[in-house]
């Protein structure tokens, strides 16, 4: 859910009310009877970032897939080479990228692992963001500053395991004017940030043309989305279409009732979804599908999970993207999966940036 001081005002004129509650956080409930397939409310991407494995495939503005293709190098950003578009138009009214540029061109000099680099590009895009905003400019953004943050939750390795790719990313981030050179707290707040991505950000999806699956090509922050709580249940599921997402209800719904969707394959035994929201979104998941499949373990009752018609059994279901029509938020990263290759190549610009970022990073490993 979101953040404790975020306003209702996001949902006048919608059928759904913002609560509270010292066990819940914010969530969502129905103002009305709603209707099973009924739209009830639609949520615009604030930030994003495309996969280093996508970057040529996806625009980096408007979040279009380029099917089968990757869009021409004149859709490009020339300066540094990191973001593709499906138009000038697009590439040219990109001003989130042109703040972003020079952090980003650097970064992509720097060889961390492409998990991290990942996360590194979503964190400079949100950083970029703010820098807009303090300047006042008409952005499609709503509450970043207002998502909540299991922080506090992390074990202490996986705190110490970001530290060091963090001295370095506060160099890029220094480097593009993102941040101030003289903060000495910006090293937890990028730690709080990631967190925030980690509880918040929704995987990005496209169908591959020639698998015929769908793949993660990346990831948003949808702000207005993060009140919708969790439920292995869910009476609404979340269609994504570009920068662009609606939520429908999947079953029919009494007024007053909770909405919910569901942030991770709700197939997995019961066991193993609780692990997973317990690890990755610091909450243990009390909804009454997993009351009741516990119930069983604890009788001794052999617990069956129903999946969903067409669907198999898999030992990783981690690897099997939900469906288009089924969009569960996603783990940005487990930190303790990350590792870096402990030094730059030889494409970053500045010469003392450069030479700084070599000392950093050659004490740099996870």
């Amino acid at each position: 859910g979101g953040s404790m001081d975020a306003p209702g005002c996001y949902f006048q004129d919608t059928s759904l009310r913002l609560c509270s509650s010292p066990s819940k956080g914010r969530y969502l409930v129905a103002t009305r009877a709603l209707e099973k397939g009924e739209e009830i409310f639609q949520a615009k991407c604030a930030v994003s970032a495309v996969f280093e494995s996508h970057k040529k495939r996806v625009c980096a503005a408007c979040l279009a897939v380029a099917y089968g293709v990757k869009y021409e190098d004149t859709m490009k950003c020339p300066h540094c080479h990191q973001a593709w578009y499906c138009s000038s138009s697009c590439r040219d009214e990109d001003v989130l990228h042109r703040r972003a540029c020079a952090s980003l061109k650097l970064l992509s000099s720097a060889k961390f692992d492409a998990t991290v680099i990942n996360v590194f590009r979503m964190v400079i895009n949100i950083c970029a963001m703010e820098r807009l905003i303090e300047l006042d400019l008409d952005l499609p953004v709503v509450g970043i500053r207002l998502l909540v943050s299991n922080r506090d939750q992390w074990r202490e390795e996986q705190v110490q395991s970001w530290r060091k790719p963090l001295k370095v990313l506060l160099r890029i981030l220094q480097h593009g004017s993102l941040i101030p050179t003289d903060d000495s707290e910006t090293v937890e707040r990028l730690l709080d940030l990631i967190s925030k991505m980690e509880c918040n950000a929704f995987g990005l999806y496209q169908v591959s043309s020639s698998k015929q699956k769908e793949v993660c090509t990346g990831k948003g922050l949808f702000p207005t989305a993060s009140y919708f709580n969790h439920s292995c249940s869910p009476n609404v599921e979340a269609v994504q279409y570009g920068s662009n997402m609606t939520f429908q209800t999947k079953e029919a719904v009494n007024d007053g009732d909770e909405l919910c969707i569901e942030y991770i394959d709700t197939n997995l035994p019961c066991s193993a979804r609780k692990s997973i929201l317990q690890d990755v979104y610091g909450f243990s998941c009390c909804c009454s599908r997993c009351g009741q499949e516990s119930s069983r373990a604890v009788s001794g009752s052999k617990v069956s999970y129903a999946l969903k018609q067409g669907q198999t059994k898999t030992h990783n279901p981690k690897h099997k993207p939900p469906s288009r029509k089924k969009l569960s938020k996603q783990s940005v990263v487990d930190p303790r999966a990350a590792s870096v290759v402990a030094e730059p190549t030889a494409e970053i610009s500045s010469t003392s940036c450069r030479d700084e970022l070599t000392a950093d990073m050659n004490t740099c490993s996870i």
